[in-house]
């Protein structure tokens, strides 16, 4: 974090004016050198992701998003109409307004993140580069929990399913259940004989309320729909439980819960890119964890 001194920081804050609202406060777009976001993700919260970084930076001051909605179409539509060239790679990314938790009052739905800031500058030259319906909101870094309490009411909270940067398969549940009981498990491989039930297109959003689709087959596959009807496509096409960072040789890499066990995550890496994942061949993805069972 860039340290400053008494005459930087009055000339940031004539730069920079904030509003609080109600519904968080708003940012002026500014001139301020655009900078890269921090990580995609929610690495920041109360979640299995939270262990992803080894030196986490300090947690995002100010998000560059949507209004939250349960519109999937409207999500979509934003997704379609952002000039990816101009954010860090991991974004555009989907993610629940309860969990990203920004200040004032709290409104459920899911909101199209562009950035993660700790300045009201840098959110702000984001901004100023995206669609009319992009904001800065300031972000509640007080707790780690979404500001809704529906982590305490999982039949009540809202679960996110973006389909990544390529197009994902989708599979029958009752077929795909079998297939799990005949590898003993939902692993890596419990699918690859089944027929495609579906393909979804890349940036596909599916909202889904409480745990019953949501975790049907744990953390190995996640809910689509396909023509009204729920599918379930492998969680590593999706960015479901994913942070996007780097690795120590520079690389850009995507980190993602594949299973969990006895309470212990189990987080596979690929290297990442806008087009799509790369297996490292020096740490291939487990889909296993904990008590050495998937699940």
């Amino acid at each position: 974090m860039r340290r400053t001194g008494s005459a930087a920081l009055f000339l940031a804050i004539s730069v920079f004016a904030v509003r609080a609202h109600a519904d968080g406060p708003l940012v002026s777009a500014a001139s301020e050198p655009p900078e890269p976001s921090l990580p995609a993700g929610l690495w920041f919260r109360a979640t299995y992701e939270r262990g992803v970084l080894t030196d986490a930076p300090p947690p995002p001051e100010f998000a560059v998003t949507t209004r939250p909605t349960t519109s999937v179409r409207a999500l979509a539509r934003t997704l379609g109409r952002v000039d990816r060239s101009a954010l860090t790679v991991g974004f555009p990314w989907v993610a629940s307004n309860a969990w990203l938790r920004p200040r004032g009052r709290c409104q459920e739905g899911a909101v199209v993140v562009a950035g993660l800031f700790r300045t009201a500058g840098a959110a702000a030259s984001l901004r100023a580069r995206l669609p009319a319906e992009f904001r800065v909101v300031a972000v509640d870094t007080d707790s780690a929990d979404p500001c809704t309490g529906a982590g305490s009411d999982p039949e009540r909270e809202l679960h996110v399913v973006q389909v990544d940067s390529v197009t994902s398969e989708a599979f029958d549940p009752r077929a795909l259940e079998r297939a799990v009981e005949r590898a003993g498990g939902v692993g890596p491989r419990a699918h690859e004989a089944l027929a495609v039930a579906c393909r979804v297109p890349r940036d596909s959003v599916f909202l889904f309320r409480g745990g019953r689709d949501f975790y049907r087959f744990g953390h190995g596959y996640v809910p689509v729909r396909c023509g009204g009807r729920v599918m379930f496509a492998p969680k590593e096409r999706t960015r479901v439980a994913s942070v996007v960072t780097h690795d120590n040789r520079g690389r850009t890499v995507i980190h993602q819960v594949t299973a969990v066990s006895c309470d212990m995550a189990n987080i596979d890496e690929w290297l990442y890119s806008r087009d799509g994942r790369t297996v490292i061949s020096e740490r291939p993805p487990l889909f296993e964890a904990g008590c050495g069972g998937a699940s």
